[in-house]
């Protein structure tokens, strides 16, 4: 139903009445910040026998002893609300609490360590029962000892909490149980980063997916663990990945060392669901007690190393290779010993279609001689790919033969003057006798890349490949009807200034394809040329495109198009450099098509300030388009604009139901075939076109966001004659060209398509005209006409 909007602001004063009469010491104020400063509490000072909460876009900072009771906090903005600096100490009786009642209003909530010192029975982040949104713990450095428990991303009432907590450095101590993701009845994700310092959880149950209870259906969600660096201890009971229900666990390994002091049970419960995961891509994960490998589970070593300490393992680990749930690719590049017990030899082809890459590596145990009385895994890989090239002759221009005819960046043989390109070299791919793709398989530099001829010029980044350019990457910079290709299969480019798909010339087409990976440019991205005939397009698959410093244009003077299929395009969203999304900006034509995956931006302007020849277009065919600028320009379309809503959806931050009107009223919004579900059923507007509905609602479906989505209605079982939808103030006339003669209908309204029960509207029989009014208080009508 429609909301009244006085309603919603009555209501938000009679809950705050009710929370303000609580018996919690809450912050209050915000004058210097300080947490010791009895003015910036609506109680005075608290004590360690208060309760203490934050609701505030501000951050409490804790630079000398402190003592609470209990303290939660949550938040609306995504301000780490608590901050607990050099020389501070913040003791609490009970529980900490980070993001607590969020279901309601609060979204976020965080907590740093900066050199601070946190005691606490409990610590939970984003993992109470009543848990909804994110909660983040950064601890930089410092200390966090905990008598009791530590939860990241657990719920327990249907709520999908998030919970992430990332340690730098500092000492980090768990008197009892580690949970890290899970929830009964719902999902709760939970992320524990380890870059540096210690971690330890030794004495008590760990559960990194899963749930305490025993194995059920409803328990889901995530629990990973990441070790970048540092130590983690875990041990106690027992060590459990994936322990019940569908919720999946993963320890990933990139460096470090983990050590399992407890057994480790991976993927207990064999008949529910669930997988449990130990991926070694660096580091050392030691296993000091049991390693029961169950069912639904895998350990993949690539970089990393598996140690199984006091045993031989080797039966053990053949059968689970045997079983398909020990696996391993690529390796390490140097062996551990000249002597092992067993080995098993993989190789992998994969075939871009561009170029086949065969990788073989060979996966190797040994017991006592890497280290004594235990068994060491790892994998050695045997195609190993080349290191950097190395500058021999100073600043040139290297161009792309494919003499060598491997298609490799690093092949000397495949450049014109017989080296390999550095990150002090201009690269060109331009002769046409040279259809073939230039692939980069391995980290690779150029200061700039200008690519493409009549026959196609790609430049494809592969899996293991990363590129960096210094300079600009211009695609389609050459040949009269020149085509370039920038191909990116699960490498990394990073661009330090503009990138072009499309420049210059009169009949050129540059193309940019993200299949997944990522692209991250730190200038301008123009998708379309400075001349008519010089157009572009990029397609985005999966991975993520980073380009927050600078603009993001599509449609220049030639055409460009965005097709979004999935993945993440990732744009300035805080608004400091103010550089928004830019659809149609000169004579020429501006499309994004999004399809599926996110566009996360500050702004979008869509044929702002352009007046001559050209259009905008932005197609929501599917997918979310979230805008963080919560003021009237956050979106402005002008002109030969369009915004034109399918499945997809529109966040935009604040209460823009107003400004979007407007939009509406304007003629610059469109809408047809939308989704077939309800977001929310309370909703602050509405407007329709024939049987299609596009609704605004702000906070009910997206807390803090104006949320847009078209709605069309689907065909019922036994369908009516006619399905009418009327907003409110308007009339729907039925004439007797609507009806046939001689038979009889029912006219049924209702405020909702989903509504179980229509009401009669009234009954009719042979021609006949029929007015219906929707008063202008609304709220909108639906009317059906079936014949009876």
């Amino acid at each position: 139903m429609q909301k009244s909007r006085i309603g919603i602001i009555a209501t938000t004063i009679v809950a705050l009445s009710a929370m303000t009469a609580s018996a919690v010491t809450k912050w209050n104020v915000n004058s210097d910040g300080n947490w010791t400063n009895a003015a910036n509490w609506d109680a005075g000072l608290p004590d360690a026998t208060d309760v203490t909460s934050s609701t505030k876009p501000y951050t409490i900072r804790v630079d000398s002893t402190a003592d609470a009771l209990k303290f939660w906090n949550g938040n609306d903005s995504e301000v780490s609300s608590l901050d607990i600096q050099t020389n501070g100490n913040l003791s609490v009786v009970q529980d900490v609490n980070i993001n607590e009642f969020s279901n309601a209003t609060y979204k976020y909530a965080g907590l740093q360590l900066n050199d601070g010192s946190l005691s606490a029975d409990n610590l939970n982040v984003a993992a109470r029962p009543t848990s909804h949104g994110e909660g983040s713990l950064v601890m930089n450095s410092g200390s966090i000892d905990l008598s009791d428990s530590f939860n990241i991303g657990k719920s327990l009432n249907g709520w999908e909490a998030h919970g992430v907590a990332t340690m730098f450095d500092g000492s980090f101590d768990v008197g009892n149980n580690f949970h890290v993701g899970g929830a009964v009845n719902e999902r709760g994700t939970g992320v524990l980063n380890v870059h540096g310092g210690t971690f330890s959880a030794t004495n008590g149950f760990v559960y990194v997916g899963g749930y305490e209870n025993p194995a059920s259906y409803t328990n889901r969600g995530s629990g990973t663990i990441n070790v970048y660096g540092g130590a983690v201890n875990l041990g106690g009971n027992v060590v459990n990945i994936s322990r019940a229900g569908s919720s999946d666990g993963t320890i990933n390994m990139y460096g470090g060392l983990l050590t399992a002091s407890a057994n480790v049970q991976m993927d207990s419960d064999t008949d529910i669901g669930g997988r449990a995961e130990i991926n070694l891509y660096g580091g050392e994960f030691l296993a000091e007690a049991g390693l029961d490998i169950n069912h639904d589970s895998g350990i993949h070593v690539a970089g990393g190393i598996l140690t199984w300490a006091g045993t031989d393992g080797i039966a053990e680990i053949t059968n689970q290779v045997n079983l398909g749930r020990i696996t391993w690719a690529n390796g390490l590049t140097n062996m551990l010993t000249e002597s092992w017990d067993a080995s098993f030899t993989n190789t992998v082809t994969t075939d871009y279609g561009y170029w086949t890459n065969t990788q073989t590596s060979a996966l190797f145990v040994d017991y006592d001689d890497v280290s004594a009385g235990d068994a060491t895994v790892w994998a050695y890989n045997l195609t190993p790919t080349p290191g950097l090239p190395e500058d021999t002759d100073g600043p040139t221009t290297n161009k792309f033969t494919n003499n060598g005819g491997d298609q490799l960046w690093t092949t000397a043989a495949n450049w014109d003057i017989g080296t390999a390109p550095t990150g002090l070299d201009r690269v060109e791919f331009s002769w046409d006798g040279n259809p073939s793709t230039l692939v980069v398989a391995s980290e690779v530099e150029a200061l700039d890349l200008l690519t493409g001829h009549n026959n196609t010029a790609s430049v494809a980044v592969v899996s293991g490949g990363s590129l960096t350019v210094g300079n600009d990457v211009e695609i389609a910079s050459s040949g009269s009807t020149g085509v370039g290709k920038l191909i990116v299969d699960g490498g990394d480019v990073a661009i330090g200034n503009d990138v072009y798909f499309g420049r210059w010339g009169t009949s050129r087409h540059g193309i940019g394809e993200l299949n997944s990976g990522s692209i991250t440019v730190d200038g301008l991205t123009h998708i379309g040329g400075g001349n008519a005939g010089a157009t572009g397009m990029l397609t985005i698959a999966e991975g993520t495109y980073t380009g927050e410093s600078d603009f993001f244009e599509v449609g220049r003077t030639g055409n460009g198009t965005l097709n979004m299929n999935g993945g993440l395009l990732k744009l300035e969203t805080d608004g400091a450099a103010w550089k928004p999304l830019k659809v149609g900006t000169e004579t020429g034509d501006g499309t994004i098509n999004l399809n599926g995956g996110t566009i996360h931006t500050h702004k979008v302007e869509v044929e702002f300030e352009d007046t001559d020849a050209g259009t905008g277009t932005i197609n929501l065919n599917g997918g979310l388009l979230r805008i963080e600028a919560g003021f009237a320009a956050g979106l402005r379309v002008e002109d030969d604009g369009q915004v034109v809503f399918g499945k997809g959806v529109l966040q935009w931050k604040a209460d823009r139901i107003d400004n979007f009107t407007a939009l509406v009223d304007g003629g610059f919004i469109d809408w047809a075939d939308g989704q077939t579900n309800m977001l929310t059923e309370s909703w602050d507007a509405s407007w329709t076109n024939g049987a299609d509905i596009l609704y605004a609602d702000y906070d009910d479906a997206n807390p803090g966001y104006t949320t847009v989505w078209a709605y069309t209605p689907p065909v019922p079982t036994d369908p009516p004659v006619m399905l009418i939808a009327a907003g409110a103030g308007s009339s729907v006339d039925v004439t007797a060209t609507n009806l046939n003669a001689g038979a009889s209908y029912d006219l049924m309204g209702s405020d909702s398509l989903t509504a179980t029960n229509w009401s009669s509207a009234g009954t009719c029989s042979g021609v006949v005209e029929k007015t219906w009014n929707v008063p202008a208080s609304g709220p909108a009508r639906f009317f059906r006409v079936e014949e009876q």
